[in-house]
């Protein structure tokens, strides 16, 4: 029965050792984070347009996670638009990064409507 005891006890501590490791490699992101809540306040399919859209939102408000992304599209070849729960910021890539050409608040919009 010592030995039992002794055995488990080695191995318990073999696997706390092994976990505190130093050189433990992070695995790649083999995708971007979900959007946690949709506009309904539910949590949505994972779809890679909308996690590249809340990414680029996150990026452009300094990673300010009470601002909620909404929707995400590509207006031209190089425009791309992203709709958050405080406002509509019109944005370009430059340099792999993000760059806001026109940000507005809802209280600046007077009129908006669909176009095919």
């Amino acid at each position: 029965a010592i030995g039992v005891l002794d055995f488990a006890t080695g191995a318990a501590s073999a696997v706390r050792d092994s976990s505190r490791s130093a050189n433990r490699v992070v695995p790649e992101r083999s995708r971007l984070p979900r959007v946690c809540q949709g506009p309904s306040g539910t949590l949505p399919n994972y779809t890679d347009k909308d996690a590249r859209g809340q990414s680029c939102l996150y990026s452009i408000n300094g990673k300010r996670y009470e601002e909620l992304f909404i929707a995400f599209e590509h207006l031209s070849q190089d425009l791309l638009i992203v709709v958050s729960s405080e406002r509509v910021v019109i944005f370009k890539m430059v340099d792999g990064r993000e760059k806001a050409e026109q940000s507005l608040g809802y209280s600046d919009i007077f009129t908006a409507q669909h176009v095919a």
